[in-house]
């Protein structure tokens, strides 16, 4: 593994994949780079122009997995972006999309407002969170919640590193997807809601505790593998589970004892074992039930 520095951005070759994925799985790409400024996130959309270079925008990993062959390009990693910023101005949080939820949610307690508790059941980066409208049940009143009914306006740049600001009209949301998904996200605008931060520490500690009952967070998981088809009214764990999979195993991966719909890498386990074990979940769910399940996890590099 080597380091080339790009005028202020510093880019690891051939770096494994593995060392950022959630899932402990992938291989080396070209380039890996972590920009903390938007001047170092010119500097590297810059350097993969010059050199032909393709990219993806990546925050904590919480919901990819890596091919065992890498990456052909640069993955740009964005969780150190802007680090800790977290401002709140009449009602509206602006949140840098590197922050995790996890510690945004704790900013925003402090200082009286609530509204995104259920976030803190969902690792992962604030601008990855809207990129994909992660949401779950908010365990504290049972409501399906997702983050883009909060999204006040979204700020991104272009391939040049060009900001523009998106208003939310702007934006389209739906079921674990956005009209962002190939944008470069650097910063949101989140709407809250003045709480008694007591009670807004009380639901987050709920939340996550709750959520920790079904997805074993110690394993290296990356949550919901599937969408939830919205055509039944089953979930993609109940589908998975009547089809008898639950504990199923393929090399260093199985399905999990606790959630159906949650896969996991006992750290022996390729990027190979969980693609084919995704496969034969999806294959056995579609002939029993004649549904084609959906992936919530987006894939980077061939799999072929």
């Amino acid at each position: 593994m080597t380091s080339i520095t790009y005028e202020n951005i510093q880019l690891h070759a051939q770096e494994p994949l593995a060392r950022i994925s959630r899932l402990g799985v992938g291989g080396p790409a070209d380039y890996i780079a972590q920009p903390c400024s938007l001047e170092e996130l010119k500097a590297t959309l810059a350097f993969c122009h010059e050199n032909g270079l393709s990219w993806r925008v990546v925050g904590a990993c919480s919901n990819i997995l890596f091919s065992d062959s890498g990456f052909r390009g640069c993955i740009i990693v964005m969780t150190v972006f802007d680090a800790d910023v977290c401002t709140i101005e009449k009602g509206i949080a602006h949140v840098s999309a590197g922050m995790m939820n996890a510690r945004m949610l704790h900013r925003c307690a402090e200082e009286g407002f609530g509204g995104l508790e259920f976030l803190a059941a969902i690792p992962g980066t604030i601008g990855g969170a809207v990129v994909m409208n992660a949401g779950c049940i908010d365990y504290t009143d049972g409501a399906p919640k997702m983050v883009g009914e909060s999204v006040a306006y979204v700020d991104v740049v272009d391939a040049e590193g060009n900001p523009r600001r998106l208003m939310r009209r702007d934006i389209q949301f739906s079921y674990r997807s956005s009209s962002l998904r190939d944008a470069i996200v650097v910063a949101v605008g989140l709407r809250l809601a003045a709480r008694p931060k007591d009670a807004v520490f009380r639901e987050i500690d709920q939340n996550v505790k709750t959520k920790g009952t079904v997805i074993p967070w110690s394993a290296k998981t990356v949550g919901s593998i599937f969408k939830n088809p919205q055509s039944v009214p089953e979930t993609a764990g109940m589908l998975i589970d009547r089809a008898g999979l639950k504990g199923l195993r393929n090399g260093g991966c199985r399905i999990s004892l606790f959630h159906a719909n949650v896969f996991e890498n006992d750290r022996t386990g390729t990027a190979k074992d969980m693609w084919a074990l995704i496969q034969k979940a999806r294959t056995a769910v579609e002939k029993k039930n004649a549904i084609r399940l959906e992936l919530e996890i987006d894939c980077i590099g061939d799999f072929t």
